[in-house]
């Protein structure tokens, strides 16, 4: 366990001064602890690839800090989990969030409730912005979030690369939030955070 210990502070410490190596070696090593975390607290294995990865991206870019870290799994916890919000918030006026949602906070009788109305708008909304994506961008979503396919499956079935298949998701991603936004604004956003709430 000291070895461990030992082995992981020296990691922080290399990695704080830029040693890409080092970094490398600290990805390898925490990459699955991540992943499960984020699968804990999204229940959606793209979800969670996309968190592992912003985790490790700000891990990077704040580097500096590392070293004084004496605590490293609570601290990655706590990155993980301030990630997972973050990113389940901008997620908030997709499909993926609606679908999230408990059957508890969906309409349960015929009649037009204002949930119904911002479900329908969100959805449509969504279905115009996916309509408006480059075609392999497009391929590469759906088959992402309505087959349910992994980034694997999705590489292979396309001839891709996997990072190629997470980049066009990217590109998706951030195309749809930015329509999104624009079009049905922040009350939205506000409006289905609430209901998970």
């Amino acid at each position: 366990m000291k070895e461990n210990g030992y082995k992981e502070k020296e990691l922080l410490t290399q990695t704080s001064t830029g040693c890409e190596t080092a970094f490398r070696e600290l990805f390898v090593l925490y990459r699955n602890k991540v992943y499960s975390f984020a699968m804990q607290l999204t229940h959606h294995t793209a979800v969670a690839e996309e968190i592992t990865q912003d985790v490790f991206l700000k891990l990077w870019q704040s580097r500096l800090q590392l070293r004084e870290v004496t605590h490293f799994n609570a601290y990655l916890r706590v990155v993980v989990r301030n990630t997972a919000y973050t990113y389940l918030k901008k997620m908030a006026s997709e499909k993926l969030a609606l679908a999230a949602m408990p059957p508890t906070v969906l309409p349960l009788t015929d009649c037009i409730t204002e949930q119904q109305v911002v479900f329908n708008e969100c959805h449509g909304m969504l279905q115009q912005a996916i309509a408006q994506l480059p075609g392999q961008q497009k391929k590469v979503y759906l088959l992402s979030r309505e087959d349910g396919m992994a980034y694997t499956e999705i590489a292979s079935s396309m001839a891709l690369s996997v990072n190629t298949v997470k980049d066009y998701m990217k590109q998706a991603l951030q195309f749809i939030r930015r329509y999104m936004h624009t079009r049905l604004g922040m009350w939205l956003l506000c409006f289905l955070l609430w209901l998970q709430a």
